[in-house]
């Protein structure tokens, strides 16, 4: 997360400059400094670098945002799970308040009767998917 935050602000550094660059390159085909085929070839490499820049800073926006949710799920279901450090019977109420779903699958060529051979159970918690 740390190494996602401080990509993203040199990112945005470097956008910062790019712009600097281009009102520095703006003023001086103003002023005469700066012919204009090499004007429009710098404004071309320019609007390219941006681009990727901000395609860049918009991705690692995403995957910030995907990590703080992820983050606060996990916070919310270990807050959840606390509440019930110590209990002697499962009830309703606290299987639909930690679990979102559970999945048996049969045992592959066992038939559905079939005892004493092993199935995969996938249990799929609240805010923190499936654990099997």
């Amino acid at each position: 997360m740390s190494q996602m935050k401080s990509e993203l602000t040199a990112s945005r550094k470097q956008l910062a400059g790019l712009d600097a660059k281009l009102r520095r390159a703006y003023e001086d085909n103003l002023s005469g400094k700066l012919p204009d085929h090499i004007f429009t070839m710098l404004i071309g490499n320019y609007d390219e670098e941006k681009e990727t820049l901000q395609r860049t800073i918009r991705e690692l926006e995403k995957r910030i945002d995907a990590s703080n949710a992820a983050r606060s799920d996990v916070e919310r279901f270990s807050k959840l799970i606390q509440k019930y450090t110590s209990f002697e019977e499962l009830d309703s109420f606290m299987l639909h308040e930690l679990i979102e779903k559970i999945t048996i699958y049969e045992t592959p060529n066992m038939g559905r009767y079939r005892k004493g051979k092993e199935k995969i159970v996938t249990i799929y918690y609240k805010f923190v998917k499936a654990l099997q």
